[in-house]
């Protein structure tokens, strides 16, 4: 009987070791996935922040751009870098190069961290309000259609 305990007992032990030389070859394979994923995410936050940031800045000097006090592009650009560098969490290198036109503005924004790098392109149209509700009106065509 008591040959019979020593032979569960030891077979317990050795189940429990086999345990765990598989946990240690798991485990970091576990934890290099969960760190991957975070990277991931980490890169599409800062993605849809740095296209954010380009889009928001092609419409805010679109805008800005038919008043009389229209701000220069060099100061647009270094404005929205600090915006975009403020919200990312991954890339620390950010830059955004605004290119006007009489009809669009185009912001193209690169970020980069080491070897990993992201570049966006959004544009908008400048657009002249003013100048189509005076046609309307001098046409005599109403906001209500009639």
């Amino acid at each position: 009987m008591n040959h019979m305990k020593d032979k569960k007992s030891k077979a317990k032990r050795t189940v429990s070791g086999v345990i765990t030389v598989e946990m240690t070859y798991i485990v970091p394979m576990i934890f290099f996935i969960f760190v991957m994923i975070i990277y991931t995410v980490f890169y599409y936050h800062d993605k849809n922040i740095l296209m954010g940031t380009a889009y928001e800045a092609a419409v805010v000097h679109s805008q800005k751009k038919r008043s009389p006090e229209a701000c220069t592009i060099a100061e647009a650009e270094q404005s929205f870098e600090i915006a975009a560098r403020k919200r990312m969490l991954l890339f620390s290198a950010v830059n955004l190069t605004i290119e006007e036109t009489d009809q669009k503005i185009t912001v193209q924004g690169i970020a980069w961290k080491g070897r990993m790098k992201i570049s966006v392109s959004q544009s908008a149209a400048v657009t002249e309000p003013e100048k189509f509700i005076r046609n309307m009106r001098k046409a005599g065509i109403h906001e209500d259609g009639g």
